[in-house]
């Protein structure tokens, strides 16, 4: 099983999505991870930046929809495709500071928690605080 799954919405956010993609292969920590973007029947590009990501990466899932449904509907058709024990849920133009999917198992890990919800806005992508 992998460990984190991050599903990642994706509407028209072709100008947005290499800067995802760094952000999530620069997720530090030893644990196995995937990557599944489910395109909500975009128009712009956004597709063939994915098929570009799958390309580099066989750890790249694409989930295709050719009718638009929604973020809701398609973080859990995202989530039934996803192999992890932990889903991290993104939409498109998200971007993670480097210690973020490191920092959030282990707090899952200490509170034997089955969910971590939390939000963080910030225009530069700087380490998540140890505190």
């Amino acid at each position: 099983m992998t460990d984190v799954s991050y599903v990642v919405t994706v509407y028209n956010k072709a100008w947005a999505l290499p800067r995802v993609w760094e952000s999530l292969r620069a997720q530090s920590g030893d644990f196995t991870r995937e990557f599944v973007f489910v395109d909500d029947a975009s128009t712009d590009e956004s597709l063939d930046v994915l098929r570009g990501f799958a390309a580099q990466d066989d750890r790249v899932v694409i989930v295709e929809n050719a009718d638009n449904a929604g973020p809701a509907i398609r973080l859990n058709q995202g989530a039934k495709a996803a192999t992890g024990r932990w889903l991290h849920l993104l939409d498109g133009d998200d971007a993670l500071p480097p210690n973020a999917s490191e920092w959030m198992m282990a707090a899952l890990e200490d509170r034997n928690a089955p969910l971590l919800y939390g939000c963080r806005r910030v225009e530069e992508i700087a380490p998540v605080p140890a505190d």
